[in-house]
């Protein structure tokens, strides 16, 4: 009878880590950047993210930003150069050339993380960094150029919203982004985990004896 009683706690138990789970999973079908730490894994606790995975672009960003100020070039070579954890393929983001010098530029990467993702305003300011290390209201290089004069290229204004073009000579802080989700092909989740764990206490549950 101990035993029973034990396996009944067991029991409820894993349906409650179960129904956790799906409402966690639930919650983050509704948020527009899913972190990953530093070996892709989801998580939700934003001092283990190192990446957040934006569903809209399907692009994974990197937190931690450059915020030293580069020229054009340094900038394109510092986000190619990136390998973070495991993971390399890091580009500054594209613009929206058509777009052209004005705000709501969803059409660029950093317009759409700017609007959608973290739901600032236009004309500014930066009231939400969302899960960024070091988001700055600034201006951000993008890895476009301005194709009207070849010693420019676009970026974005945090401080506003905006879309420009400056020469590339220009010091600008810079973000990373790559293509696709760094936890496209992840490891068993926690749910199936759990399903497995339910599993096992169901095949230990028949073979007690009846009575025991």
């Amino acid at each position: 009878m101990k035993n029973m009683k034990g396996l009944h706690a067991a029991v409820k138990r894993v349906t409650l880590a179960l129904a956790v789970a799906a409402l966690a999973q639930a919650g983050s079908a509704l948020a527009a950047l899913e972190l990953r730490d530093i070996s892709g894994h989801a998580t939700v606790v934003e001092a283990d993210a190192q990446f957040a995975y934006d569903m809209v672009l399907d692009a994974t960003w990197y937190l931690t930003g450059n915020n030293t100020g580069l020229v054009w070039d340094d900038a394109r070579n510092w986000a190619a150069g990136l390998t973070v954890g495991t993971f390399g393929g890091w580009s500054l983001p594209v613009a929206d050339p058509g777009c052209g010098f004005n705000y709501n530029c969803t059409g660029s990467q950093m317009g759409e993380l700017y609007y959608t993702a973290l739901g600032n305003a236009a004309g500014g300011p930066l009231s939400n960094t969302g899960p960024f290390k070091n988001l700055q209201s600034n201006y951000y290089w993008s890895g476009t150029e301005y194709a009207p004069s070849p010693g420019a290229a676009w970026n974005f204004s945090t401080l506003t919203g905006a879309q420009y073009a400056a020469g590339k000579h220009f010091d600008l802080y810079a973000l990373a982004v790559r293509p696709g989700d760094v936890a496209a092909v992840p490891e068993p989740g926690m749910v199936a985990l759990l399903l497995s764990g339910l599993a096992a206490v169901m095949v230990m549950r028949r073979q007690w004896p009846v009575g025991s």
